[in-house]
């Protein structure tokens, strides 16, 4: 007859060894395998851990679970855990990931339904992470006033979350409180018949190719790259912050054009800086023989894309791309309105080139046709409220 009393600890060493392959990963694997970032891999793993030892730490042969400090503190690190993988996946994301997102199996149930499932679960999880912090709390708090002689004992749990709930409220005002001082563009490139930089990066432009020339744009004049092999380049001074950060904005016109050139590629790049880049992705579509242009906004090895329309030949359009370093987030706008959201878990780059580039990416690949004009890089986050007051200015 097999020995029960040892079955807690097989089950307990089990989890653990499952705990620690997530953390191996977290620690030893390449950056292109994740997608969230390594603290949270680390911490599902931190997880598993901490549960194996408390299965190990169970009930003991009369049934009696161990009344120690030692188990409610493993019940806290475990709260904490799970608190925050629920707060990762629920803050950073939104319903607008989950309805374009094909790898989920939600992807098939209407938009409403997906956002009432999506705060639905997000008002639950919140409930129960209220529940179990304060059941947790509670059991601590006895224990320690147990194990501590008075009144440290008593007092110290309320220190402990009088020092959480003020760091929490510091965090939630930095990540909500309204913006304060200057927000002026770092470049500002109106091209009413030249090509300076109005901003305070004060950006020097370069024109390559043979086919840059100005035309009437929304405001004043608008500058044109021809696709081929033209496009400009601005040199930003070394002061520019490339590594927070950064929105752009700016009107397009597109030309109805396919790249002879690179036609493979299936891409055309608008306008690039430092990690964050806007551009044009082409496709055919299955019902229609003519090519379909679907503005994406790209931030490291993240990229949203709005399928919700094709991009126009030949009309303005208001385009936008701000990535918030603070909330981790890749926001897309199209006419001043949101059209897709992701989460970028690991902070990219900005780059050896300090150069924003309009019109390609390199020489004729991702090349584009067309116009722009008012084009404004700024490194800070764009809010709602700012990228609808500038797609609302024009002519």
């Amino acid at each position: 007859m097999p020995d029960r009393s040892r079955a807690p600890t097989i089950l307990g060493l089990v989890v653990v060894g499952v705990g620690l392959v997530p953390i191996a990963g977290a620690v030893f694997a390449d950056d292109s395998g994740f997608h969230a970032p390594r603290w949270l891999v680390a911490l599902v793993g931190v997880m598993f851990v901490l549960a194996g030892l408390m299965i190990m730490r169970g009930p003991a042969a009369d049934g009696n679970p161990p009344n120690d400090l030692a188990q409610s503190l493993l019940g806290a690190l475990i709260l904490s855990a799970f608190a925050a993988i629920a707060g990762w996946l629920l803050l950073f994301t939104s319903p607008g990931e989950w309805q374009s997102s094909g790898s989920l199996p939600l992807n098939w149930l209407p938009g409403v339904v997906q956002t009432l499932f999506f705060y639905a679960l997000l008002g639950g999880v919140t409930l129960l992470l209220v529940w179990m912090a304060l059941v947790t709390w509670r059991d601590v708090s006895r224990r320690l006033a147990l194990r501590v002689p008075a009144p440290l004992g008593g007092a110290l749990p309320w220190v402990a979350g009088a020092l959480l709930l003020g760091l929490g409220a510091w965090e939630g005002y930095r990540l909500f409180a309204p913006a304060s001082g200057p927000r002026h563009p770092s470049v500002h490139l109106a091209f009413d018949g030249d090509l300076q930089d109005g901003g305070s990066a004060g950006a020097r432009p370069e024109i390559h190719g043979d086919e840059v020339r100005f035309e009437p744009g929304v405001l004043g004049q608008a500058v044109f790259v021809g696709g081929s092999e033209d496009w400009l380049d601005y040199a930003l001074p070394e002061g520019l912050d490339l590594g927070g950060s950064l929105s752009l904005a700016l009107w397009v016109k597109r030309e109805d054009w396919v790249n002879p050139y690179r036609p493979g590629s299936g891409v055309q790049t608008l306008v690039a800086v430092g990690p964050l880049s806007l551009s044009l992705n082409i496709s055919r579509t299955a019902e229609a023989a003519d090519h379909r242009f679907w503005l994406r906004a790209h931030a490291g090895r993240v990229s949203v894309t709005d399928r919700s329309r094709s991009l126009p030949p030949g009309t303005w359009t208001h385009v936008a791309a701000v990535y918030d370093r603070a909330w981790f987030a890749l926001r897309l706008y199209v006419d001043g309105q949101p059209v897709g959201r992701g989460s970028v878990p690991i902070p990219p780059a900005p780059g050896p080139q300090r150069v924003l580039r309009i019109g390609t990416w390199h020489r004729a690949n991702q090349a584009f046709r067309g116009a722009v004009d008012e084009l404004r890089l700024y490194t800070h986050a764009l809010t709602e409220d700012e990228i609808r007051a500038s797609a609302a200015r024009r002519r």
